[in-house]
């Protein structure tokens, strides 16, 4: 398609002629324009490719006027028709860059001249605008920096400096130079501080001009504080470029990759894993240092040995997988084997060339071996499937209620039996629903909730569930991440809290409560300043309120207890548990008073402590009636217990004595066997007086027993397989029964042990003579705590032995030490649990322990 031309003549004739003339020869001239407002009209709405313009107009503006204002909104070739020879209007045309200047009358062929000449230059100028503008693009977005640069000479014409003339993005980057800082300025006083430390850059530069030759080279640079490949060259006299790339990082790289190397070779070092690189005939090239202490060589000796001559116990197993061919990188072969009882897994790994094509068929050039020891590996893995499991059957039997959720849209994968039962859905039905069914808490807050603890985080709040009959519960909701075959997924848990919502107003009436309590209150922050104290405190310390607050219960502080005292209790309490003991402190006046303290932490929604509660009972005149009666008690205890030991160790004693007589007064008539015999008699005795001093020692061994939350189930079957094989040898049944409820006691795991011990071994002794004796071990859920009770159907015992059950030394079987119970009560009650023994003659007998919940 033809140019579109503009034609502006006031001479409406004229103009048409012109028109009917270009279009003749093909050009798109469909206006002729005779006014300039026309003419401006016209080049806003079309945007000619060329004007031609008559510049008397005949108006206020002439085609001068028109052409400058054309060339505003596009630049475009501009013709200019006149009759006039004014040089002050040439002056003003010549300033609008027209392509052509004609007289009037216009000759068509100098008009179609000009018009070609014009068009084709403007094609040109275009073209060379736009190599400009390519070049500009890319050279400023070159990743190197380049500069130009100009030489500066001395009188002389000696090269003596040189001046920036251009630089591109990348030379700002990778200098950190900007072009207001640099261009046209000399390098001597631009940048006078990188010609000191950097001047062999300077000189290079400037030894350019003197030989001509291009340079290249890698240094670093003392100013920039940077590594750089510096590329200089000059195409013109007295001028170069100067191309550089940082390579700063590059050289930092290299440090980190032969640190990494050394790291790496002192990590296989450090493995246990045998790492051997091998040829590929299987000869040894190098390996790690746990080969050579399996070993017990040194490198050097291992060198070229093939490694099937050190493993051949495992050749059999592994030589024909091994010597099968690879076909690309990124294979791998592994196996494992098992030997003398131990599982191991031999891997083995091909290296090929480092540079491949894709039309290369590489050849393997080494390979690498591993082999570990995998025995503890598969255990673990055992018990991980064994923690499954247990994971499953602790869903499926808990009381809480719980769900299996896709944390990506909600769905819910499955549900417990109390979740069934909660929400009246039987679980397929609940399985075709989601949560946003269930819950009424907003879906927005609802996913940002699930995308939190998707996120490895968990997340618990309270909300609304609606059950399948209407009505609607307050929920205490809890999420957590984990991760099942795979697949992540958020276990949820519920507890239902609307009759705990309802009992909250309750609790508010107990604030008025505790001003009137005969016990002393104080709440104080988690870093221990007083916040609160109640009027009881103010009685008890003498200090009103306004003196404490804000201060630290230090101020009651007696000095009778150590610094280890007070590191265990607040060791005891910023742990989440709570503190109960004995305390001497010191009231306002001076005087010292006995305390008996509760210290509990308070935590906040998100888990974190932020008060402590102390209740303080003063029980200084209790204490001082308690000793009086324990004074008392202790003469009447001692002396049965002395009278005890008396009785106990006297009688081995005194037939040891006499034994030791005997033997003494006869020796030189007794044969060697009849001194024997007495020798054994004696030893027997001192065995029985050992015995009784271990029963005594072990009085005082659990005084502090570690009582920690354990799982029941597990706890029994672990002590059942103490003794079933003995129970089973004496014929003597064991029944189990333990309530679904009762899933965790707070006791000492040793000290639980031995107790039940002691009376499995008193019910195993009590049954002997049953022609079917049966034990039972039977675990409870009580509002008092958890009940273990330990039934037999034994011969039972009278009322005397009843009374006289936890009194040391008394005993109803032959060899007995009448200790047994009275460690087992010792124990329990360190543990602040209870035991309890009902029984009947030829009825049996029950022992009942009640473990309180906390």
């Amino acid at each position: 398609m033809k140019e579109n031309i503009l034609i502006v003549e006031d001479n409406v004739s004229v103009g048409r002629m012109i028109q009917w003339v270009l279009q003749s020869s093909g050009y798109n001239a469909q206006t002729v324009a005779a006014t300039a407002e026309d003419a401006i009209e016209y080049a806003e709405k079309n945007s000619p490719d060329l004007a031609i313009l008559d510049i008397d107009l005949g108006g206020d503006q002439d085609g001068i006027d028109v052409a400058e204002q054309i060339r505003s909104l596009k630049k475009i070739p501009l013709i200019f028709l006149t009759s006039h020879d004014d040089q002050e209007i040439v002056a003003r045309a010549s300033k609008t860059f027209p392509y052509a200047y004609l007289r009037k009358p216009v000759n068509h062929k100098d008009l179609h001249i000009a018009i070609d000449l014009a068009l084709n230059k403007y094609k040109l100028e275009m073209k060379i605008e736009q190599s400009k503008a390519d070049y500009r693009m890319l050279f400023e977005n070159m990743l190197n920096g380049v500069a130009y640069h100009k030489i500066i000479y001395n009188e002389m014409n000696q090269p003596i400096d040189y001046k920036f003339l251009e630089i591109n993005a990348g030379f700002e980057k990778a200098t950190g130079l900007k072009r207001d800082q640099i261009i046209n300025r000399h390098a001597s006083k631009a940048l006078p501080d990188f010609i000191k430390s950097d001047k062999p850059f300077f000189d290079a530069f400037l030894g350019l001009e003197l030989n001509g030759k291009p340079l290249k080279f890698e240094k670093y640079s003392n100013y920039f504080k940077r590594w750089f490949v510096v590329s200089a060259f000059s195409q013109q006299a007295g001028f170069f470029i100067t191309i550089i790339e940082d390579i700063t990082d590059k050289k930092r790289s290299e440090i980190v990759i032969q640190q990494a190397k050394k790291e790496l070779e002192s990590t296989l070092d450090a493995m246990s894993d045998l790492v051997i690189l091998t040829d590929t005939n299987n000869r040894i090239i190098r390996c790690n240092k746990a080969m050579l202490r399996l070993l017990s060589c040194e490198f050097n000796d291992l060198i070229g040995k093939p490694l099937w001559d050190i493993f051949s116990s495992f050749y059999s197993d592994v030589h024909a997988y091994f010597s099968k061919k690879y076909k690309r990188p990124g294979q791998k072969r592994t196996k494992k084997i098992y030997k003398n009882g131990e599982w191991y897994e031999m891997s083995q790994y091909p290296v090929f060339p480092s540079i491949l094509s894709k039309e290369d068929q590489p050849d393997v050039i080494h390979l690498v071996y591993t082999i570990k020891n995998i025995t503890h590996t598969k255990k673990i893995a055992k018990i991980e499937r064994e923690k499954e499991e247990i994971y499953r059957a602790l869903f499926e039997k808990t009381g809480r209620i719980k769900l299996l959720i896709n944390p990506k849209d909600g769905t819910i994968i499955d549900a417990n039996p109390a979740a069934c039962d909660y929400y009246g859905y039987s679980r397929e039905k609940l399985t075709t629903k989601t949560i946003f069914n269930l819950c009424l808490h907003p879906k927005e807050e609802m996913i940002r909730r699930m995308g939190l603890a998707d996120g490895e985080t968990e997340s618990s709040f309270q909300c609304q569930h609606r059950l399948s009959h209407g009505e609607i519960r307050e929920i205490d909701t809890y999420y957590c991440p984990i991760e099942v075959r795979g697949k992540k997924l958020l276990s949820a848990s519920f507890h239902d809290i609307t009759d705990k919502k309802k009992t909250e107003e309750r609790l508010k009436l107990l604030n008025t409560a505790v001003e009137q309590l005969h016990d002393a209150i104080m709440i104080t922050d988690n870093q221990g300043d007083i916040q609160y104290v109640n009027s009881a405190f103010q009685r008890i310390t003498g200090y009103t309120q306004d003196e404490v607050l804000g201060k630290t219960p230090r101020i009651l502080k007696s000095n009778r207890h150590s610094p280890e005292f007070y590191e265990k209790l607040w060791e005891t309490i910023k742990s989440g548990h709570v503190w109960r003991g004995n305390i001497k402190n010191k009231r306002k006046d001076g005087s010292v008073y006995d305390e008996k303290v509760s210290i509990s932490p308070v935590k906040d929604e998100a888990g974190h402590i932020i008060h402590f509660v102390s209740v303080k009972k003063d029980v200084t005149k209790l204490n001082r009636l308690t000793s009086i009666a324990e004074a008392v008690n202790l003469m009447d205890n001692l002396g049965y217990i002395f009278s005890g030991i008396r009785h106990e160790l006297g009688n081995p004693t005194n037939s040891l004595k006499m034994t030791l007589s005997v033997l003494d007064y006869h020796y030189a008539d007794f044969s060697e066997k009849k001194v024997k015999e007495y020798i054994k008699r004696s030893l027997s005795e001192i065995r029985r007086i050992e015995y009784l001093l271990k029963c005594l020692r072990n009085f005082s061994l659990y005084d502090t027993p570690n009582c920690e939350s354990i799982a029941i189930e597990p706890f029994i079957n672990n002590f059942l397989s103490l003794i079933t094989e003995d129970f089973e040898k004496k014929k003597i049944s064991i029944v189990v029964s333990v309530n679904p409820q009762a899933k965790f006691m707070k006791i000492g795991v040793q000290a639980m042990h031995h107790i039940l011990l002691n009376l499995f071994a008193n019910a195993s002794y009590a049954v002997r003579d049953i022609s079917k004796p049966e034990v039972k071990i039977i675990v409870e859920k009580k509002q008092a705590g958890t009940l273990l009770k330990v039934i037999d159907n034994g011969v039972g015992m009278s009322d005397r032995q009843l009374a006289n059950l936890f009194k040391p030394f008394y005993t109803s079987k032959p060899n007995g030490t009448g200790l047994g119970l009275v460690i087992v009560k010792k124990m329990l009650l360190s543990m602040n649990c209870q035991i309890h023994i009902n029984s009947k003659m030829d009825e049996g007998t029950s022992v009942i322990i009640t473990i309180p919940d906390n």
